[in-house]
């Protein structure tokens, strides 16, 4: 698990890549984190929590992995620029005001199957 807040604030982060090994992103993780453009997440990945990429105005689209079950609340608010989101066909929750905020870019919102166990959007 990378754990909360670990990365908040870092403006000139501009990518991350994790490696196989994590299975969870703590709450706040990218908070602020103003010129991160790109996210690879492997597709290990189960649980992205609240308000990880919250203000990461310069991030344009978001794939999730193939075993993301959950994304948590307010996840994407204030990203500004966000225009394309695809989910995964075992999404089963999306939290509370996941994509919040005055300057949602949000285009394309995609799921890659409707999922039968989708809970909340």
């Amino acid at each position: 698990m990378i754990a909360s807040f670990t990365f908040f604030g870092c403006f000139s982060l501009e990518s991350v890549t994790f490696p196989s090994t994590v299975l969870s992103i703590g709450n706040g993780v990218f908070y602020d984190c103003d010129n991160l453009r790109v996210v690879v997440l492997h597709e290990g990945i189960q649980t992205i929590g609240d308000e990880v990429f919250h203000g990461c105005v310069s991030l344009e689209s978001f794939t999730s992995p193939s075993a993301t079950i959950s994304v948590g609340d307010e996840a994407f608010s204030d990203c500004d620029n966000l225009e394309v989101f695809v989910l995964n066909e075992v999404i089963q929750t999306i939290g509370d005001n996941a994509f919040e905020g005055g300057g949602c870019s949000l285009e394309n919102f995609q799921f890659a199957e409707i999922s039968k166990r989708l809970i909340a959007i």
